[in-house]
């Protein structure tokens, strides 16, 4: 798609953001960082900007360069920046390309495939760079070999003029920005020019707090973020919206007083996408909005505890997700069936051919993307209406009541096939990895659960 048909169908978006560029905005966001007692707050975007901060790494940042400040960091990008559009040799292209990976903290894996491919290095940038200074973001033009991730964005966005960096935080916060407005207009979903794709934060198994970073729900949903061709398609359409937000907002928003206004914003944008957890827009039943609550995170059950937990007579133990409930599940290696209760109903049961559609169904409708829970009761009365999910695809597919979905997520979660937001409410899922290539293979995987 050209630049100029791209932007005339997120006008009305690219209308009411640029109202929040602006002091004024009552949009707010806050969250709490790990070990700090005091929560992280924004009166606005340009509030956020005001408070940006990035701690610059001792290996770029020179001689009084020791603050984590915008500034402090814009001196340094701009050094890098004239490394990078210097470079004439592979060698001079990876040495600058690393420096940037140092700056960003995104060093590990992305050195070391600098060094392994740095024959033909400097080509590769000129050609892709040539290919994004276009106005068409097809990725099909993109090369086959190409590498695109959080690490490459920022060495693009120095090597390009108006390029943003697209990871994360600033994905989630674009993300929020665009939930919100879609509540205000009362969408039935998101557009798809403005579905953005959504990656994870890098964090541990168990951290203090787990960062959210993509708000979908049931009725607003952003995919999850899985090929290079993908990222550069979408880090290309997001900074062709955000250089028409700015130019819209006018000469009178702080961004625009900046020496580099969207540079500006994107630091804005980095700063709010920290994490969306503790401020979520949402929807209830009724589809009126709602926040999340601050309800503590719940750990999801892992299939380590379950493996070795005590097995009790019922099966193995495991709690759906979000409110909590016990319940018990094995699989019968005898009947070849999934048993998600105690009492034998059939509707608490599926075959093992029943998963194994039921995953390839769901991966062929959301592939990487976030799936919601969808076993609302009420969508029983108007099916058609309500949106594709756990539950509605188990109803529509397999006729299996709308509740057993919730029992089905703690179990697909447990076997590792899932991972989920960790949120009380709004619970959306996502794939690890493709769905067993065959029955025999998912049953093997199931056999070690059998009692």
């Amino acid at each position: 798609m050209k630049k100029a048909e791209y932007l005339a169908q997120v006008q009305d978006f690219v209308a009411w953001m640029a109202r929040h560029l602006h002091r004024g905005s009552q949009l707010k966001h806050h969250y709490r960082r790990p070990g700090q007692a005091n929560a992280v707050q924004f009166a606005n975007l340009a509030d956020a900007m005001d408070k940006y901060e990035w701690p610059i790494a001792a290996a770029v940042r020179g001689a009084g360069n020791s603050d984590h400040s915008l500034d402090a960091n814009t001196l340094v990008l701009a050094r890098l920046q004239a490394a990078l559009k210097a470079a004439r040799t592979d060698d001079e292209a990876r040495d600058a390309c690393i420096a940037v990976m140092q700056w960003g903290g995104v060093v590990n894996g992305n050195v070391d495939w600098l060094k392994k491919n740095t024959t033909g290095l400097h080509a590769l940038l000129e050609n892709v760079s040539a290919l994004l200074r276009e106005d068409d973001d097809n990725p099909k033009r993109l090369p086959a070999n190409l590498r695109f991730n959080a690490g490459m964005t920022k060495v693009y966005s120095l090597k390009l003029d108006n390029f943003i960096i697209y990871d994360s935080r600033v994905a989630a916060a674009l993300c929020w920005f665009i939930t919100h407005w879609a509540i205000e207009r009362k969408a039935a979903q998101i557009p798809e020019p403005l579905r953005f794709p959504c990656m994870p934060a890098k964090e541990g198994d168990d951290p203090e707090i787990r960062k959210v970073r993509n708000p979908s729900s049931e009725r607003w949903q952003f995919p999850r973020l899985n090929r290079p061709c993908m990222h550069a398609h979408w880090n290309l359409r997001a900074s062709w919206l955000l250089e028409a937000i700015l130019e819209l907002a006018g000469p009178d928003t702080v961004f625009a007083k900046s020496s580099n206004r969207l540079r500006a914003l994107e630091a804005a944008l980095f700063m709010w996408g920290y994490d969306l957890g503790r401020n979520l827009p949402g929807i209830d039943a009724a589809g009126d909005v709602i926040e999340i609550s601050e309800a503590e995170e719940l750990a999801p059950p892992e299939a380590d505890d379950i493996e070795t937990s005590a097995l009790v007579s019922g099966g193995y133990e495991l709690s759906t997700l979000a409110r909590r409930r016990k319940f018990f599940w094995h699989f019968n290696e005898e009947n070849d069936l999934i048993i998600t209760g105690n009492n034998n109903a059939a509707q608490n049961q599926l075959t093992t051919t029943q998963m194994f559609y039921y995953l390839h169904a769901l991966y062929e409708r959301f592939d990487w993307g976030a799936i919601p829970l969808a076993n609302n009761l009420d969508y029983l009365r108007d099916i058609d209406s309500a949106p594709d999910g756990l539950g509605t695809t188990l109803l529509s597919l397999l006729e299996k009541p709308l509740p057993l979905a919730s029992r089905l997520g703690a179990i697909l979660v447990a076997l590792g096939q899932l991972s989920w937001n960790h949120q009380p409410k709004n619970i959306t899922f996502q794939f690890n990895a493709p769905p067993p290539a065959d029955i025999e293979t998912l049953r093997r995987q199931l056999s070690a659960y059998a009692r």
